[in-house]
């Protein structure tokens, strides 16, 4: 019993049928940090020096834009080694804007960040010493989602689920302490009528082409070129078998 959905389920065509317990204490959220408010993203941030994010090094001039920062910062996440951290500027223009810097995976671990040289991290908020964030500038924490199916507990860092019940997705929309919910799998009439009706048809093709392969060439034209091939003999005498 509960107040709210805690989850949508998705099942295969292999799925068991059967019932279970679904209990979700948390989803996962991705850490997202926001610097301090600028006046403008479109004017020079007077800030330089260097610092990574996530052991990626990113440069700043003293004509850097807060812009100019986020793009710097978004070129890290391509590639074949991305950062892992996305960067976008909230409430472009005047009188404010924000860089706000997310994760790109849920979780406790979040990002790691660093002043290298200079305090350019320091100085737009985002840390309150070289390497520690600052408590201020967390906009939303990092968190793995916690979750029970039948009992047993799992952590997961995505809220969809496809390795707790074979077959099935679970993606964890909602969150409530106490509260279970009954997933339950079960065949469909109407699927298996429809595996079955589109194996008759691959069949029935199957049959045809291997008949009009196989038909004598009318007088003066060309023979199929499957005609008279012991190749589609065989399967035909195999396929006559089901």
């Amino acid at each position: 019993a509960g107040t709210r959905v805690l989850a949508s389920v998705t099942a295969s065509s292999f799925a068991e049928p059967g019932s279970h317990s679904l209990e979700v204490t948390q989803l996962a959220q991705q850490q997202r940090l926001g610097s301090t408010l600028a006046t403008s993203a479109s004017v020079p941030a007077g800030l330089a020096g260097t610092f990574t994010v996530n052991g990626q090094t990113v440069t700043v001039v003293a004509n850097d834009t807060l812009g100019d920062i986020r793009t710097k910062i978004a070129a890290l996440n391509g590639g074949t080694d991305p950062s892992g951290v996305s960067a976008n500027i909230i409430g472009n223009g005047t009188p404010q804007a924000r860089l706000v810097l997310t994760s790109v995976e849920a979780g406790e671990a979040g990002m790691t960040l660093e002043d290298t040289s200079g305090t350019v991290l320091q100085s737009l908020g985002f840390l309150s010493a070289p390497t520690s964030i600052n408590a201020a500038a967390v906009l939303t924490a990092g968190a793995s989602a916690n979750y029970s199916v039948d009992g047993v507990d799992f952590i997961a860092t995505s809220n969809v689920v496809t390795n707790a019940i074979e077959g099935v997705t679970l993606t964890l929309v909602g969150a409530e302490s106490g509260a279970v919910t009954t997933v339950t799998v079960s065949r469909s009439g109407e699927d298996a009528k429809a595996s079955v009706q589109a194996f008759v048809d691959a069949y029935n093709g199957v049959m045809d082409f291997i008949r009009e392969q196989q038909k004598p060439p009318a007088e003066g034209q060309p023979a199929h070129p499957l005609y008279g091939d012991n190749l589609v003999r065989i399967p035909r005498s195999g396929l006559s078998q089901l």
